[in-house]
């Protein structure tokens, strides 16, 4: 799975009409999604072993919501929809804690369906 998330990075710094960037973004997005999942499943594996533990390392909460911003861009945007991260001006630029962990949590929710009906609401952008 990281050779072809490697790969596709590569492919996606060179020159390529617009049709091709497309299709090489959507494999590199969805083999980054992949590897979430396969981190899911090994996940739950820890944590019914008992051999779960959360990661204490400081990060940019903003680069990680840039980041996932862009793993769930193209589903976000095939349903019709608008997901919409609202950072507190007073969230310091570097957190501790577990990005990785972070990151499945805020991909799983906004990738999956949600179960009662969405109504519209006014968002902005706050970083």
């Amino acid at each position: 799975m990281n050779a072809i998330i490697g790969m596709s990075h590569l492919a996606l710094e060179e020159q390529m009409n617009s049709k091709a960037q497309n299709y090489v973004t959507k494999v590199h997005q969805s083999a980054q999604s992949l590897l979430l999942i396969i981190n899911d499943i090994l996940d739950i594996s820890k944590i019914e072993s008992g051999k779960f533990e959360l990661e204490q390392r400081p990060f940019s909460l903003r680069d990680t919501l840039r980041h996932i911003s862009d793993v769930i861009g193209f589903r976000i945007f095939e349903k019709d929809l608008q997901f919409v991260f609202n950072v507190d001006g007073r969230i310091p630029r570097m957190v501790i804690g577990d990005e990785l962990r972070l990151s499945q949590v805020l991909i799983n929710l906004a990738i999956t369906p949600p179960s009662l009906p969405m109504k519209a609401c006014d968002c902005g952008y706050r970083w």
